[in-house]
């Protein structure tokens, strides 16, 4: 897990099969962006991305995912 993406993480961004992302900083998206050669229109999304969805990178494409408990879910857990 990488607290924020930086230059220095550009090489093991490059390198990892699966991605799973949540929101990320305009600065942080364009970083992520050229590591993984990834278009414009699915990096200016990760900014504007809901506080429980993530977006999952592998394959050369991108899926998103909502992460909300169900209500069985939100009572046993909290």
């Amino acid at each position: 897990m990488l607290p924020q993406v930086t230059p220095a993480s550009v090489p093991l961004l490059a390198a990892a099969d699966v991605l799973l992302v949540q929101r990320l900083p305009e600065p942080e998206a364009a970083l992520l962006g050229s590591a993984l050669g990834a278009r414009a229109d699915l990096v200016s999304r990760l900014p504007a991305m809901d506080d429980e969805m993530v977006a999952a990178f592998g394959a050369g494409s991108v899926r998103y995912a909502w992460l909300t408990p169900t209500p069985i879910e939100r009572h046993l857990f909290g």
